[in-house]
């Protein structure tokens, strides 16, 4: 693993850093709770590494639960990630026997930020996939560790603490509705699910899979249509990046030694009002925002005063 390659992907990893340490100390305390040494875990972690099938291994293990039961409830609990997996197909082309990894490691997180991110100019694309898989199942060993140790030494009543992994896929699922236009996978995901539940209610978890099954023949069906490119995505103009990576256009104005004059978005029309008007900002333009107000903090608390504006081209 090249260090430059290391250095561009871990900053986008660090949400998945603090959430895998959070639902993976849950694990591994929940595991130790019932019993089992602090090695199950991490072998769980390595070899498993399915956040929710492995919270649901535990209560498995705890009740003596039959394998053929074990395999039926892993595939549905898992199933989605044949959904995922449909979808990084071109992504994952041309990276040989890491291919095998890759596909192991499309957790929901790793997926959300596969689908989202593009590799900073001069970093080597499938490496830099490559790269976050890997730092994203790092952690989650790392927090089933230190999970597991605690609680050998603490003992404490866990009921509810397994509702971390559902409050961490809540904000994964905020974050993608505010990152994109595209609502209609969601309305067909929510509807088919609603009326697969209501037929055939949730006893078992039966409703799952023909949920699935109306979303992925829903989502091929409207294939053609989702795959438009959205005309009306912002860009940054001036070849001083992109916004999907404000690192890189920060860099670029860096790299001229002055700060240029200030032009609006493509295709956007400046708001009156500046930060009054903050919230109606794309998710990137306030990640732009953000990292100057956290470099001009970074400047004063070292003692050097503010930084000279940066503005976005």
């Amino acid at each position: 693993m090249k260090r430059k390659t290391l250095a561009a992907a871990f900053p986008y990893t660090v949400p998945v850093l603090m959430g895998y340490l959070s639902i993976g100390i849950v694990f591994g305390w929940m595991l130790s709770a019932i019993g089992y040494n602090p090695l199950w875990s991490v072998a769980m972690s390595v070899t498993i590494y399915a956040g929710s099938g492995q919270y649901l291994g535990v209560d498995l293990l705890d009740n003596a639960t039959p394998l053929a039961d074990v395999a039926f409830l892993t595939l549905i609990i898992n199933f989605r990630h044949l959904v995922y997996g449909l979808s990084m197909l071109e992504k994952f082309k041309g990276m040989g026997i890491r291919k095998l990894y890759m596909i192991f490691s499309l957790t929901d997180e790793t997926y959300a930020l596969l689908a989202g991110v593009r590799a900073p100019e001069g970093v080597n694309e499938k490496d830099f996939y490559f790269t976050i898989a890997v730092l994203d199942h790092l952690y989650w060993i790392l927090g089933s560790l230190i999970g597991a140790v605690a609680g050998s030494l603490i003992t404490i009543d866990t009921t509810g603490i397994d509702f971390a992994m559902t409050a961490l896929f809540i904000v994964i699922a905020i974050d993608q509705w505010k990152g994109t236009k595209q609502h209609f996978p969601v309305f067909l995901g929510a509807i088919g699910t609603l009326i697969c539940l209501l037929l055939m209610g949730p006893e078992g978890g039966r409703f799952l899979i023909p949920s699935l099954g109306i979303l992925v023949g829903g989502l091929l069906l409207a294939r053609p249509t989702l795959d438009k490119p959205d005309v009306s995505a912002p860009t940054l103009e001036g070849g001083g990046g992109h916004l999907s990576d404000p690192c890189s256009s920060l860099s670029a104005v860096r790299q001229r030694g002055k700060s240029p004059p200030h032009r609006p978005l493509s295709g956007q029309v400046p708001a009156p009002g500046g930060h009054r008007h903050a919230h109606r900002l794309l998710p990137e333009e306030r990640h732009l925002r953000l990292s100057r107000r956290l470099g001009a903090l970074s400047h004063r608390l070292l003692g050097r005063g503010a930084p000279p504006p940066v503005e976005a081209q």
